[in-house]
């Protein structure tokens, strides 16, 4: 019995799909070889599988995490998302003085204007500052195996 039928329920037919089957050794079972060189065919085809059927998958995942696609996206949703929120609260704020009858002056409005914008600013610079280390420490999560799952759907 070869090696290649001792080992064929761990996936072996895969390894002449994917093209990079190595010949197996011919020494013979007595030979004080044997084990050394079957070993070293082994570890040879299991390089062959994990480059040929994981290693695209994680060279993908790599270019993913360290690209600043995901980044810009998420960064550009904050400041539109801040915007309708403080659009939608200064309406609200408009709706209740109109509702009571309560007039602002110019200096008012503007003074309103002038916190308004402050606020917006404090608040989209703390959500961006936020998400950049989150990103970041998702991105390390997923390059170290550490915790990559949970990380990565946390998104």
């Amino acid at each position: 019995m070869s090696v290649t039928q001792l080992y064929s329920g761990i996936g072996n037919e895969n390894f002449e799909a994917t093209g990079y089957h190595t010949p197996e050794p011919t020494v013979s079972f007595g030979n004080d070889k044997y084990a050394q060189k079957n070993r070293a065919w082994l570890a040879r085809e299991n390089w062959a599988d994990y480059q040929a059927r994981f290693q695209p998958y994680e060279d993908e995942l790599i270019d993913a995490v360290t690209g600043t696609e995901l980044l810009d996206e998420r960064l550009g949703k904050i400041k539109i998302n801040n915007q309708k929120s403080f659009m939608a609260a200064a309406d609200n704020a408009n709706q209740y003085r109109m509702r009571y009858g309560i007039q602002q002056s110019d200096a008012q409005r503007t003074q309103d204007q002038n916190n308004q914008s402050m606020a917006m600013a404090g608040a989209n610079a703390s959500a961006m500052n936020q998400t950049r280390t989150h990103i970041k420490d998702r991105n390390m999560a997923v390059i170290g195996g550490g915790e990559a799952r949970q990380m990565a759907t946390a998104i």
